[in-house]
């Protein structure tokens, strides 16, 4: 896809659908396989106003690898360092913005 059809969509995203106000944190959730979209959509919203923003990557074989060997006990236990994190985001009340590319049998056999 063009360039400039991927920059138009960035800022469709940033400026309408998640609607980044001036001041507002931004958390972007995102595959490893969109990079350089991420990027794009990054830049749209630090020119949107945004005061900060973090991306979160996911990687869909990796999630699957935890999924089957790590125990359920320590996969339901939440750490200190999610519990603050998520604190965070209640107390700042960040755009949520999820680019969702995955797999939908990423996780079959689990």
């Amino acid at each position: 896809m063009k360039k400039t059809i991927l920059k138009n969509y960035a800022r469709l995203i940033a400026r309408v659908g998640a609607n980044v106000q001036k001041g507002q944190e931004v958390i972007l959730t995102a595959g490893l396989d969109q990079p350089e979209f991420v990027k794009m959509l990054a830049e749209e919203c630090y020119r949107a106003g945004a005061r900060k923003v973090r991306v979160e990557w996911t990687y869909d074989p990796l999630t699957k690898v935890d999924a089957k060997w790590q125990k359920e006990s320590v996969l339901s236990e939440v750490a200190e360092w999610e519990k603050a994190k998520l604190q965070h985001m209640v107390d700042v009340l960040p755009c949520r913005i999820f680019l969702e590319s995955s797999d939908p049998d990423a996780l079959s056999g689990i």
